[in-house]
C-alpha cells in the first residue's frame, strides 16, 4: 500500500515538474512599420510558483516517508496508527481537496492510500499472550 503510493508521489512530482502550463500564446501586433509575432514561452508549475511550487509538488514524497516510518517504527506496545502517520496522510488529504484545481488531482492517489494504510494499520506486530498448552492426559 505504502509502496504504491510512493510510486504515485514521484509520479505527482514528475507530472508537476514536467508538465508545461502557458505557452503557445502568439501575440500578433503591429506598428507603423511591420508586424510583431511575439510567441510565449511555456512554464511548468515549479517555474511559475518557484519554491513554494517545490514544497508543494514534493509533499506527497514527504508524507508518504513519514507515514510509513510512522506505522513501521510504531512500537509494539501501543495500539492504533499513531499521530505521526495520522497527521501526514491528513495533510496530504487536506492539500489535495484544497488544490483540487491545480495539482490536487495528482496529490489526491497518494493521499487515499495513505488514509487508507492509517485506517486499516493493525497490531499485527503486538505481542499476543500464548495460548496455555493443555495438560497431557495420561493413559493407564
Amino acid at each position: 500500500m505504502l509502496a504504491i503510493a510512493y510510486v504515485a508521489g514521484v509520479t505527482a512530482l514528475i507530472g508537476i515538474l514536467a508538465i508545461h502550463s502557458g505557452g503557445g500564446t502568439i501575440v500578433v501586433g503591429s506598428t507603423g512599420h511591420a508586424d510583431i509575432t511575439v510567441r510565449e514561452p511555456s512554464t511548468s508549475f515549479v517555474q511559475e510558483e518557484g519554491a513554494w511550487g517545490m514544497f508543494v509538488a514534493g509533499f506527497p514524497l514527504f508524507a508518504t516517508v513519514i507515514v510509513a516510518a510512522a506505522l513501521w517504527l510504531r512500537s509494539p506496545e501501543k495500539s492504533g496508527p499513531g499521530p505521526w502517520a495520522v497527521i501526514g496522510a491528513a495533510l496530504l488529504a487536506a492539500e489535495g481537496v484544497l488544490g483540487i484545481l491545480t495539482i490536487g488531482i495528482l496529490v489526491i492517489p497518494a493521499a487515499v492510500l495513505l488514509v487508507f494504510a492509517c485506517a486499516t494499520f493493525s497490531d499485527f506486530r503486538r505481542l499476543k499472550p500464548s495460548a496455555p498448552q493443555p495438560e497431557s492426559i495420561e493413559r493407564p
